[in-house]
């Protein structure tokens, strides 16, 4: 089974959530770096607000946690993309019988829209999304159990240091990606440059996997 980061892996989220969080944080006046921004692509919005507000009123903080999450899912809805060939290389997976699942840390509300979207909600059997609480690693772990699949029948691919931790702390295979947000974590690896050349790496992945029933 390939297991799909969201966020960086397949979605240009860039293009949607950096948009709210600038519109939010100049409502609520926070001074945002691009070194910010970059950071809430691979991290919760209630992380970044403790790294550029910490001394804001949690209920204030939950306020905006609420409004970024609406705007967000409204630009989404709006003008949500995935990265080029991110579709044809998962018709192409579908088509070689690949199981295929998400594990994000996005709200599930959230992985769904993008989902739907994008017109890609079929091609995966499984789909985690984040809950309170719940680390990236306790994500995967709980995506296993729900498939049945042990660590050692699946890849995980991603973009960030969280992804490839997650991966590591459940004895999954991982293959990053540097086009995403996180790449800084991983350049010790040997990462796929594009989907095209993701897509290839797949494919080989497909080809050398034992038996009949997926990767």
């Amino acid at each position: 089974m390939v297991i799909f980061d969201l966020d960086g892996t397949l979605y240009r989220t860039h293009e949607t959530t950096v948009p709210a969080l600038r519109e939010l944080c100049r409502r609520y006046q926070i001074a945002l770096s691009p070194e910010d921004e970059r950071y809430l692509m691979y991290t919760t919005i209630q992380e970044l607000l403790d790294r550029v507000a910490p001394a804001m009123p949690k209920e204030r903080q939950q306020r905006f946690i609420r409004d970024m999450n609406e705007e967000e899912i409204r630009r989404v809805q709006a003008r949500g993309r995935l990265f080029d060939g991110v579709q044809e290389m998962l018709a192409f997976l579908s088509q070689r019988g690949a199981d295929m699942a998400i594990c994000g840390m996005g709200r599930p509300v959230y992985i769904e829209t993008v989902l739907a979207r994008c017109g890609i909600r079929r091609y995966f059997r499984y789909v985690m999304g984040r809950k309170e609480g719940r680390p990236k690693g306790q994500a995967l772990r709980d995506l296993l159990q729900k498939a049945g699949k042990s660590p050692i029948e699946c890849l995980m691919v991603g973009d960030s240091i969280t992804d490839r931790r997650a991966a590591e702390e459940n004895g999954v295979p991982f293959l990053g990606v540097s086009y995403g947000y996180g790449r800084d974590g991983l350049c010790d690896l040997e990462l796929a440059h594009s989907v095209e050349q993701l897509q290839s790496r797949l494919a080989a992945a497909l080809e050398a996997r034992p038996g009949e029933n997926g990767t």
